[in-house]
């Protein structure tokens, strides 16, 4: 392992995504022996709870304490260490648009890795627009996290339900059923 710490950006916008992106990267940083991880929230003028033009001081702060309230209340149970892994641990509550800020604190810190939420996927695109941008934009790796649809997501894909009962009594060990298990 290099000596040298690993900057993680993590991106937060308290949807539905939150709690997930921030577990993966609270996991991802126990996998490094320094990191310095940097949380983000964005908040554009004229969108969400911030409908006026502009927010005041006193709406940052807010939503840096909200940020700084969600990360801590994840980070004992990714801290095995007591957080001694965690060399710094930022939070960032900026005015603009979603990826100009991410994508700016990323060159700011020199992140490694960018860790964000795949929120505003429709018509037919794979992400939405701030991560697409972000992944197009930043000379990093970006982790996209997704929320498991797999409930959706087989009523486009056929399960046999005999393959799912081998499964699901085997405990993972044997994946299909005789008719199944020959190709």
């Amino acid at each position: 392992m290099s000596s040298q710490a690993m900057n993680i950006v993590c991106a937060v916008d308290f949807s539905e995504f939150a709690p997930s992106v921030i577990e993966h990267a609270l996991s991802e940083a126990r996998h490094h022996s320094r990191v310095a991880l940097h949380f983000i929230t964005v908040l554009e003028p004229g969108k969400g709870l911030f409908s006026h033009t502009e927010p005041a001081t006193s709406e940052l702060e807010e939503a840096e304490q909200k940020l700084r309230s969600l990360v801590m209340e994840t980070l004992p149970t990714f801290a095995e260490d007591g957080g001694k892994a965690i060399r710094k641990l930022r939070f960032h509550a900026r005015v603009g648009k979603p990826e100009d800020e991410i994508i700016e604190l990323s060159y700011e810190a020199k992140a490694d890795l960018i860790i964000l939420g795949r929120r505003g996927a429709r018509r037919g695109r794979k992400m939405g627009s701030v991560a697409t941008r972000v992944v197009e934009a930043t000379p990093c790796t970006v982790y996209v996290v997704q929320l498991s649809a797999y409930e959706t997501a087989t009523e486009d894909y056929e399960l046999c339900a005999e393959c799912v009962q081998v499964r699901e009594e085997s405990a993972g060990e044997e994946w299909f059923c005789p008719a199944h298990s020959e190709g």
